[in-house]
């Protein structure tokens, strides 16, 4: 019988040729997303495979059409599901490796936050401050008003970031000119700059781009700079930089993730944000946390190197309103505390009330929100950020120690997938499997503290910034220190060699 006439007698015989199209589209959509994630020797076997089922369908559907119903039903569902997974995994990995190479600095003019001014209003009677020193300061101001249609009575240059700022409080000047710089320069001078100021325009200018230093993941040791940024906190100040994890932002949290994929050995180590270092995009030193605000994550990863004289392969950035969606995501956490202490949670979080959290030395259960104050406990705490420091380290423990309760791929991507609009990563997509499946055989180690997790031993110190004369808090580590951080690294990487041999 020839097929056509097989096609007009045959019920079954159009049906399951319908079921076998579906099976054709089907393979095709999963091969194709599936070909950023697989090596090159299984996309090809999955290709062999593919061509093998289709040609046994189709044969099915043309000589045995009933039992070709039953195998193609199961074909389409089994495929129907792999498709769905491979779709959510490729939404969620494009998400957040979005723009991975790219950031952007973000500019703002603003005003005090009980100001009545707002962006609709027309700028012409309000007189602008900003700080002279800054070489494109009055020219990118112009371009942001411009960008508005807005024009200032005057822009008045001032010495200083703090004398532009008293300007404004003083009611010289109604509005200021915001950058990074200037924001750190007064963060030192103890304004509060989250709660200061009401944003009213902004724009974003691009850094250069963020480097990966690529290695095979399944056989290489490689380092992960993980990175907390404390920006999109829903305060004011921050909402030039909302919901874009790519906009630069104080560099709070800072961990060295180093993994040995061959040996299963690795050492995370905890970084004080007021380090001393030297940031070569900006050729002055200062803290670590503002090379973050100064250059983005690859001011941070450049700093890291030069100090500890590593090598520094990917990153992974988290603003901090992300870390209260992974918390309460995980169904809250158990976080071990040094200290007793206690923080106002809604200060935390720039609204307005009273909240009061009660830390007590030992393990405490926290939510989103109060993990989020845990992190951010500073000035409350013996040592300060070196305490700091110490509650990044034991918040990311709990973490682990959480999701080792349920340590699988769906729900790793479950969690990356509430928070991709605040983490980002350059981790390539077709590494996301082998990063993840070493990193859980390696969570029991982290969370029962087998592997060597550190923070710097130090104290703080008031020293005069050399290049611009100003009189900051840093962080000195104890001596032998910094050597201890890069030899803890290097003993993961050498027994990789070992390994090897």
């Amino acid at each position: 019988m020839k097929y056509t006439e097989y096609l007009k007698k045959s019920l079954l015989g159009k049906i399951t040729l319908i079921m076998w199209l579906i099976i054709l589209v089907l393979e095709a959509i999963s091969i194709i997303m599936a070909k950023t994630f697989l090596p090159p020797k299984f996309f090809l076997i999955g290709i062999v495979v593919a061509v093998v089922l289709a040609m046994i369908t189709w044969l099915m559907h043309f000589k045995t059409p009933k039992l070709s119903v039953i195998v193609s039903l199961l074909l389409i569902v089994c495929l129907g599901f792999g498709t769905v997974s491979v779709s959510k995994l490729n939404n969620v990995t494009n998400q957040i490796t979005k723009d991975a190479q790219k950031e952007v600095e973000t500019v703002s003019i603003a005003c005090l936050k009980d100001s009545k001014i707002t962006a609709e209003d027309a700028f012409d009677e309000y007189k602008l401050a900003y700080m002279a020193k800054d070489d494109t300061a009055y020219q990118r101001s112009s371009e942001l008003l411009n960008d508005y249609d807005k024009a200032v009575k005057k822009s008045k240059p001032c010495k200083s970031a703090m004398s532009a700022y008293v300007s404004l409080t003083e009611g010289r000047s109604e509005l200021i000119y915001l950058t990074p710089m200037m924001l750190a320069k007064l963060d030192e001078h103890e304004v509060d700059v989250d709660n200061e100021f009401k944003i009213l325009l902004s724009k974003e200018y691009p850094l250069e781009d963020i480097q990966t230093k690529t290695v095979d993941v399944k056989n290489e040791t490689y380092t992960i700079y993980i990175q907390g940024v404390d920006a999109s906190s829903g305060n004011d100040t921050d909402k030039m930089n909302e919901g874009k994890i790519f906009a630069t932002g104080r560099g709070d949290c800072n961990i060295l993730l180093t993994i040995n994929p061959v040996t299963n050995q690795a050492c995370m180590q905890v970084i004080p944000r007021d380090l001393k270092v030297y940031i070569p995009n900006k050729d002055v030193e200062s803290k670590l946390s503002y090379s973050a605000w100064w250059g983005g994550v690859q001011a941070s990863i450049d700093s890291l190197e030069q100090y500890f004289d590593i090598d520094i392969n990917y990153y992974a950035k988290l603003n901090f309103a992300g870390l209260t969606t992974v918390i309460d995501e995980l169904g809250g956490v158990n976080v071990w505390s040094d200290y007793d202490f206690a923080v106002d949670i809604s200060n935390v979080n720039y609204d307005e009330g009273g909240q009061i959290k009660e830390f007590n030395q030992g393990y405490n259960y926290v939510n989103g929100e109060e993990g989020l104050a845990f992190a951010r406990a500073r000035k409350m705490l013996p040592d300060n950020a070196q305490s700091r420091s110490i509650n990044h380290l034991n918040l990311v423990k709990g973490i682990f120690r959480k999701f080792a309760q349920e340590p699988t791929y769906n729900h790793a991507l479950d969690i990356l997938d509430s928070i991709s609009t605040n983490f980002v990563t350059n981790v390539p997509k077709k590494n996301f499997k082998d990063v993840f499946n070493t990193t859980a055989e390696l969570i029991p180690d982290i969370v029962n503290d087998r592997i060597e997790s550190n923070s710097m031993e130090g104290e703080i110190e008031f020293a005069t910034d050399p290049v611009r004369g100003m009189y900051k808090r840093y962080f000195i580590p104890a001596d032998g220190e910094r050597e201890a951080v890069k030899e803890r690294i290097d003993q993961v990487i050498n027994s990789s060699k070992k390994a090897d041999k």
